[in-house]
């Protein structure tokens, strides 16, 4: 959930936990900018942050004397395994030797990894040109990678970085990805018992641009241009965790039959088969997850739905605790965020023949899955909430398809 500050700050004012979690936030840089955000995203855990941070650039003096007793979340930078990588340093004088770079980031992760109860992120930067060559640059990428995986570290892309805000002020993460990394520390506070094993997905403005019962198979977009963009990357992305053992099913307000018409010219990069099923009623979404998980033989904590509308992300919510809801982004800007947070709901580091396999061997569970009957949750409150009003408008060429 990408907050404003405005958000968090009243999230913070008007929010009470059940729980506390004490660490120290362990960095080289300055944290502060993060601190209303961490603490807003924590709240939303139920969980209230409260923790010590270090004196700006005082990391290296930490770890020789960290306090033996306390929990810790440490995130990193490249130039806190190799300290001339460092901006603030400007370009180092003399070329770098990478196998001493790499000798010294792995002592150094070996030193934070040793810290008590210790949590890592690493946030990826750009590295200053002429630093290094570039050979040598991508080996040492390269190695990052690999510590990263070996430890399993959460990463964060080089779009965090600000090398403005670091400058003037010592925080390294840009204003509009506060809020991510944030979430991301956040999210360390409650360990994935059970990794996703199954994204439903909704289908209007989800899997293409537009509502297709209103606006018809011609006029919805996915494609490589306009408004259909994320939707065409979005699909992408689906059909590469599919050949990766991820199972996608679909669940759509609409018939079957008009559902299907959008996905048989052949142009979706996501094809109808390789749903593991779908779920076409005007029945709850909720019901109709409780359908699949039951035809499946899935727990609901395994699943994760995506839906573009918060009227069904509150429904399925408030049915289905356990099943992880993910708003599909309005905004093309958000949605690397939007990936980023879906793939690390996954154990992808090891693929089998039978996980490439999976699909098509849960189809055989779902072959038909029949209109679910039962009643969704009430949102009579949260509807109150919202306080809409009807607005009456007289019927011309820019609405009269709706």
């Amino acid at each position: 959930m990408n907050l404003s500050f405005l958000d968090a700050s009243k999230i913070v004012s008007s929010t009470k936990a059940s729980q506390t979690k004490e660490f120290v936030f362990v960095a080289s840089c300055q944290l502060e900018k993060l601190d209303v955000f961490l603490k807003a995203h924590s709240l939303l855990l139920d969980i209230n942050a409260d923790y010590s941070t270090l004196p700006f650039n005082t990391l290296r003096q930490y770890l020789s004397n960290s306090e033996a007793n306390k929990k810790h979340i440490v995130i990193l930078f490249p130039w806190d395994l190799c300290p001339s990588l460092d901006w603030r340093l400007g370009v180092p004088n003399n070329e770098l030797d990478i196998s001493n770079i790499i000798d010294e980031a792995n002592k150094f992760i070996s030193i934070v990894l040793n810290l008590n109860e210790v949590q890592v992120i690493y946030c990826d930067t750009s590295i200053p040109a002429g630093s290094m060559i570039a050979s040598s640059l991508a080996v040492f990428k390269n190695i990052i990678q690999k510590i990263l995986i070996e430890n399993d570290i959460l990463a964060l892309s080089e779009n965090c970085f600000s090398l403005t805000s670091y400058l003037n002020n010592g925080c390294p993460i840009c204003s509009s990805k506060l809020s991510h990394v944030s979430e991301c520390i956040a999210s360390l506070f409650i360990p994935i018992k059970n990794y996703k094993k199954i994204i439903i997905t909704d289908f209007d403005n989800v899997m293409w641009d537009g509502v297709i019962g209103e606006d018809g198979v011609s006029n919805i977009a996915f494609s490589q241009q306009g408004k259909g963009y994320i939707h065409y990357i979005y699909q992408t992305y689906l059909r590469k965790i599919k050949n990766l053992g991820i199972l996608v099913a679909g669940v759509t307000r609409n018939d079957e039959s008009l559902a299907k018409l959008a996905f048989e010219n052949n142009q979706m990069q996501f094809d109808w088969n390789d749903f593991v099923c779908v779920s076409a009623s005007y029945n709850a979404k909720s019901s109709q997850i409780k359908l699949i998980s039951k035809q499946l033989n899935l727990p609901l904590d395994s699943f994760i739905f995506i839906d573009d509308n918060p009227i069904e992300i509150e429904e399925v919510s408030v049915a289905l605790p356990d099943v992880k809801c993910v708003i599909f982004p309005s905004k093309t800007d958000c949605f690397p965020d939007f990936i980023e947070n879906i793939n690390n709901l996954f154990f992808l580091d090891s693929i089998t023949d039978d996980d490439k396999n999976r699909t098509q061997l849960y189809k055989n569970r779902s072959k038909i899955l029949p209109p679910s009957t039962e009643i969704g949750a009430d949102l009579t409150d949260y509807l109150i909430s919202l306080s809409m009003k009807l607005k009456a408008k007289i019927c011309d060429s820019g609405n009269s398809t709706r």
